[in-house]
């Protein structure tokens, strides 16, 4: 085979990668995308093929996965086509280069090796790495999988490095038993699908809970609901769900009252808001009671470089520099703990995962999603890591969203309930209760 048509293959299975994280039908590209992967990376004998190859594959992987980074680049800086261009080329080097790097140390190292032996844990560091460098997980390759209950099953009782390899190492070996037409490498893929295949449901949360809870979609200020749904004991309210900076500390309220964003009807509230403290603005969570009384805050420890926080002294022009929080993310509500993230929190698996052990028993997410251009496929993509959250925390997600979508996610990872965009209103399991619309 020639360099050309093995560099063709590489950028071939980069596109299929990135086809993945589309609709639902698409999800088998990503399996054979790392099959693909696998194949080049054993055939190829020229270093400079391998190594640029595979660096345009995965740059073919994050662009194709990513079609609205243009519109959210062009969203902040309008009318500026070369620069929107610059951001979106460097942004998706940030994602590649880290996740090419141990698999090119993998390949230089171990390529007399079988490929399946290796390249799962390469693949795997590699996505550690360029989240570590991002904080922007949800490009990981097993959120392809966000809709296939099997893969869901392993993630919640192997965890998620665990269901990674096991998945990457089937594809991998897939690869190889195409490659090598080998009876030993058909039978160790078969093996690691009964494995898959065999793992056992994971029991939802109990019947009663979701009556009692309901998430807020919002497409702006203009169109808040007047009243929460009847049965309803506790409203999950996106990121800074208002324009209210009251001055609250994180911790207890010790008495503190605030204005309710709705009458009192019986009903507590998760209110996304940002605060003013001591020590300046945070973006917080504050658990309310039904006339406003503060019964706990706790503000976003990871802030987003740039944006919430300076890196190496840069932001954006637009930036709005806030306080880490340092306090626990549990917060009391009427219908348990919750593990109350902010944004991109939810990103932060070490993070969720810890916060977890602290005893809540449902999760809420407050996101702010204007960054997202209402784009479809960006939805899709971060309601596959509100799938994941759940099986891999094992508590029910309760998701609200500004300029985005709210969704009910029991923690087997089944989405029961998920808004429409462009609409304001409260989303509960019996239905979308809407207070608007279309445009705001």
């Amino acid at each position: 085979m020639t360099s050309r048509l093995q560099f063709a293959g590489f950028l071939l299975a980069g596109l299929f990668l990135g086809l993945a994280h589309g609709a639902r039908f698409c999800t088998p590209l990503a399996w054979i995308g790392v099959a693909g992967l696998a194949v080049g990376l054993r055939e190829v004998q020229s270093r400079w093929v391998a190594l640029g190859g595979l660096t345009a594959a995965l740059f073919t992987e994050v662009l194709v996965a990513n079609p609205w980074w243009p519109a959210c680049a062009a969203h902040y800086w309008p009318d500026r086509p070369v620069l929107d261009g610059v951001v979106v080329l460097a942004f998706a080097a940030l994602n590649a280069l880290p996740k090419a790097l141990p698999i090119a140390v993998g390949w230089l190292a171990l390529r007399r090796w079988p490929i399946p032996l290796w390249l799962p844990a390469a693949w795997i560091v590699g996505e550690g790495l360029r989240n570590g460098l991002t904080r922007q997980a949800y490009c990981d390759w097993l959120y392809t999988q966000w809709q296939h209950e099997y893969v869901l099953r392993l993630a919640g009782h192997w965890g998620w490095i665990g269901a990674n390899l096991l998945c990457l190492t089937l594809a991998a070996a897939l690869g190889e038993a195409l490659l090598r037409r080998s009876p030993r490498w058909t039978g160790f893929a078969v093996i690691l699908t009964g494995v898959l295949m065999v793992q056992p449901a994971i029991t939802p949360v109990e019947a009663t809970f979701w009556p009692k809870v309901g998430a807020l979609h919002l497409n702006g200020y203009a169109h808040l609901p007047k009243q929460a749904p009847a049965g309803v004991a506790i409203l999950v309210w996106p990121e800074g769900a208002n324009y209210q900076r009251p001055h609250v500390e994180e911790g207890p309220g010790h008495g503190k009252r605030i204005e309710p964003p709705l009458p009192p009807q019986g009903v507590a509230h998760l209110m996304g808001l940002i605060t003013r403290t001591d020590g300046g603005h945070q973006n917080a969570i504050v658990a309310l009671s039904p006339d406003g009384t503060v019964q706990m805050a706790r503000a976003k420890v990871r802030l987003f470089p740039l944006t919430e926080r300076p890196v190496w002294g840069w932001s954006v022009y637009f930036a709005q520099f806030l306080v880490p929080g340092a306090a626990a993310a549990t917060l009391p509500t009427p219908v348990g703990p919750a593990l109350s993230l902010i944004c991109q929190e939810a990103l932060e698996r070490d993070f969720v995962l810890d916060q977890a052990r602290i005893g809540a028993t449902w999760l809420s997410q407050s996101n702010n999603e204007k960054v997202l251009v209402d784009s479809p496929h960006a939805f899709r993509q971060f309601l596959a890591t509100s799938a994941f959250l759940a099986v891999e925390t094992g508590l029910p997600v309760v998701r609200s969203a500004i300029y985005g979508l709210a969704a009910l996610v029991d923690r087997d990872g089944t989405v029961l309930a998920v808004s429409e965009p462009d609409t304001d209103g409260v989303l509960t399991l019996a239905s979308d209760v809407l207070s608007h619309a279309g445009p705001p």
